[in-house]
């Protein structure tokens, strides 16, 4: 069985709106917590490190 992180997990793009079609997509359980538990800091931190690394690995 797989690790509960990649299960699949709803994210609504706007948290106004409820789980109604057009405003929810699939992305990784972890993800998603992630998105939830993180600053808007911690998540440019991610990114900017996501971003060089895969650059760094793809030269």
């Amino acid at each position: 069985m797989e690790p509960k992180s990649h299960r699949p997990s709803l994210d609504r793009t706007d948290n106004r709106k409820g789980y109604v079609r057009g405003n929810v997509r699939v992305i990784s359980f972890r993800a998603n917590q992630i998105k939830n538990d993180a600053s808007a800091d911690e998540l440019r931190a991610l990114a900017e490190y996501v971003h060089a690394t895969m650059f760094e690995e793809a030269a």
